[in-house]
């Protein structure tokens, strides 16, 4: 078996023996906390480069929306603008009802006035008739005496 040792080499084998050990224990971890960094930093790079892409994005949409709501509002506004106001539709209809009015009085008076025309007519020709009719009285009783 090998040369007897004394129990503080023993020991002191052991301590080196076990300090080696945690020594690479310690190496191996420092190596995998390396390596799962390394890949948390690389997530993280990414999500952070997804998250500013989607920002992007969504500013980019947004902007299209204003555009399109702000063309929306020009349109109202324009629309508006060409709109008569109560007012000044109101001043134009009765306008139109004091033409309309004017031009009814007018037609009324023509036809007023053709009525009495046609009325003054028809008195004529009755008093043309009666006369006629009262000359052919006289003329055939008071014609028929003569020589």
């Amino acid at each position: 078996m090998g040369e007897p040792v004394t129990l503080r080499e023993h020991l002191q084998g052991r301590v080196a023996a076990i300090e080696q050990r945690f020594e690479e224990n310690m190496r191996a971890l420092d190596a995998r906390f390396e390596e799962r960094f390394q890949a948390l930093a690389s997530s993280i790079a990414q999500a952070m480069s997804a998250s500013d892409r989607a920002i992007t994005k969504a500013e980019v949409a947004a902007d299209k929306r204003y555009e399109a709501l702000n063309e929306l509002r020009g349109m109202a506004n324009d629309t508006l603008a060409r709109t008569m106001t109560r007012d000044e539709s109101e001043q134009r209809f009765a306008s139109m009802a004091e033409k309309l009015d004017a031009i009814t009085a007018r037609m009324d008076r023509r036809d007023g006035g053709g009525a009495g025309l046609h009325q003054g007519w028809l008195i004529l020709v009755g008093l043309v008739v009666m006369a006629s009719a009262l000359f052919g009285i006289i003329g055939f009783f008071g014609g028929g005496a003569g020589p």
